[in-house]
């Protein structure tokens, strides 16, 4: 049963309310940086209708204070304490309700060419590979090529591909063993690819001369 509030006086009468109950909850307590978090606060009994939210602690990565479910997101880890306390609109106020969000630094991934300036030329085979920083093995890697997948996630941390055309883009996104399923995002590599050169028509196609002599000859490109 719900605490009981101070006497509330109707019309000479005495009622007596029953304070309100608050229980904060997440999807998730433990959380990437920069993963987005949606924080409930969850408000019951009392008259059911709430004048006021307040979450306390460390409120830095909160989108507000002051609503009932705020977003929760910061860069920075840590453990994050927060409270939270309604007022009905009786004004009888809640006891805090206590929730506490980790937020894991997670990993970072890079992402490199075999070549060096990323000009190649048409049907050229081009080596992608990516190295992740402070992961927790095993590691599996999924890449891209203009946003699409180019096959499941694997253990393989290279793409080897001949097939790329002028200015398409290579990314990978990796996962990691950790709890949090940090999955970040690769740099993104353009790729120039230059058309090969024709072959070229060179009329008359045999020739006899003698040596120090000239020949005209005509090269059709």
């Amino acid at each position: 049963m719900s605490p009981l509030a101070s006497p509330i006086n109707v019309a000479g009468s005495t009622l007596q309310s029953f304070r309100p109950t608050v229980s904060p909850s997440a999807p998730q307590t433990t959380i990437c940086a920069n993963e987005p978090l949606i924080l409930s606060g969850n408000p019951a009994n009392g008259s059911g209708s709430y004048a006021t939210h307040t979450w306390s602690g460390n409120t830095a990565p909160l989108s507000s204070t002051s609503v009932q479910n705020p977003t929760f997101i910061t860069s920075t880890p840590g453990v994050y304490n927060l409270s939270y306390a309604v007022t009905d609109s009786y004004g009888c106020v809640s006891s805090g309700g206590a929730i506490a969000i980790t937020v894991d630094p997670g990993f970072s991934v890079s992402l490199s060419s075999s070549d060096a300036d990323n000009v190649i030329c048409n049907g050229e085979s081009v080596t992608f590979t990516a190295s992740p920083t402070g992961a927790a093995a095993p590691v599996v890697y999924e890449f891209f090529v203009d946003g699409v997948s180019q096959g499941p996630a694997s253990a393989s941390n290279t793409f080897i591909t001949s097939s790329l055309t002028n200015g398409q883009v290579v990314h990978v996104i990796a996962d990691d063993n950790a709890g949090a399923d940090c999955t970040p995002i690769s740099n993104l590599i353009a790729t120039s690819v230059n058309a090969l050169p024709t072959d070229l028509n060179v009329t008359p196609a045999a020739i006899s001369a003698c040596s120090g002599g000239t020949v005209d000859v005509t090269i059709q490109i």
